[in-house]
Parts: C-alpha cells; structure tokens; sequence
C-alpha cells in the first residue's frame, strides 16, 4: 500500500476530482495513475459491492414508501475498501427480505402505502413502529406471516390479491383494531377507501 498521484501532464492535474478510478500505475519518482476517470462514490455500492461494507439501511431516516415509484427506499450510509472510506449516504430501493416486509407493514398500518389506512390509526391498539422492532410481537408475526407468504411489499401487489382474495389480511389487521371497531373495518374491508365512507357506485 503506497500513495499513488495524478500525472502532472493530465488534464485533472489542476482540478483532481475527489474519487477516480485508473487502469495502471506507473512506477517512476513517484506512483502515477494511467487511464484515469473521475466517478461518483456513490456509484460503488452497485458497481463494486464486493469492496462495500454497511450497505444495510440505517435506523435514522427510516426507510419510507416512495408513492411515485411504488417502492420502499432506504438510506444506506456504505464504507468501501481496506482503509474503510466513508461513502455519501444514499438514498436506494429496500432489497427484498425480512426488513423489506416489516417497513412495508409498518408504512401500512401508518397509512403511507394506502390513504384509507390512516382513517383507522385511531384505532390502533399499538404504534405500527413496533413491528420493526427485533423482539416483535405474536400480532406482528401474523401480519408478516401473510405478508412474506405472498411476498407483498408493494401497494401494487397488495391490490392484485385483493382482486383475488378480498378479505386477504382482514383477520391479521383486525389484531391491531379495538374490538370496538371491527364491525365497521369488516364492512369497509379491503381498505381501497377510508373506513366507514360511502363507497361510489360503478
């Protein structure tokens, strides 16, 4: 491991960008880099994700549902190779897994990923924030449960299996709902519209 330099010939010299990559190096009074080009840091998570450490998401933001791209998007803050430099947090799509389904319950029950959801938060015998939680819950367990089973974890999905099986996730949501209030969630179910409205005809 040495320091290697920008050629003082090259057309960076003057304004070095602050992440390069090179093909060579040449070994003269000092170690220059040949081929060079300037890239973004945060371009190294996806193109060089063997090199990447701490690419889970972080606790702070918490993931959130992107409504535009039906998506759940999550900051990463990464390190990148042996002298472990910091990457620009960013801003990426929750991969598939464990996490993936309980932000995408959590952002649920809160009302993120279908506005009729938030009509019921009143209603709610616990904070949705709860399922991501490690210790968990038996209630959060059966809503991931259903969720996992089906790999729901987009607002699209969820409405292709309602299409199908309208009364899907009405006994794991109906966990989370004082019992006051279920009559009124049965008949509203599924959520496409707030809990207790007239629902349009046609």
């Amino acid at each position: 491991e040495e320091d290697v330099y920008i050629h003082q010939h090259s057309c960076m010299r003057s304004e070095p960008p602050q992440w390069v990559v090179y093909l060579d190096l040449s070994a003269k009074s000092r170690v220059y880099m040949k081929g060079i080009a300037p890239i973004s840091p945060q371009w190294l998570p996806e193109l060089a994700a063997s090199m990447c450490e701490r690419t889970t998401a972080v606790l702070e933001p918490p993931p959130k549902y992107n409504a535009d791209k039906d998506d759940i998007t999550c900051v990463i803050a990464p390190i990148f190779g042996p002298r472990n430099w910091e990457i620009p947090p960013k801003s990426v799509s929750m991969p598939l897994g464990p996490d993936r389904f309980k932000h995408f319950a959590r952002l649920l029950l809160e009302g993120k990923v279908l506005p009729a959801f938030a009509a019921i938060s009143t209603w709610l015998t616990d904070r949705p924030l709860m399922i991501t939680r490690s210790w968990g819950s038996p209630k959060a367990a059966r809503l991931l449960a259903a969720l996992q089973l089906k790999k729901i974890s987009t607002r699209q999905a969820l409405l292709a299996v309602w299409d199908a099986e309208p009364r899907y996730l009405l006994p794991e949501v109906l966990l989370w709902v004082r019992a006051e209030h279920h009559k009124v969630l049965r008949e509203a179910w599924p959520l496409r519209e707030e809990a207790g409205s007239e629902k349009k005809e046609g």
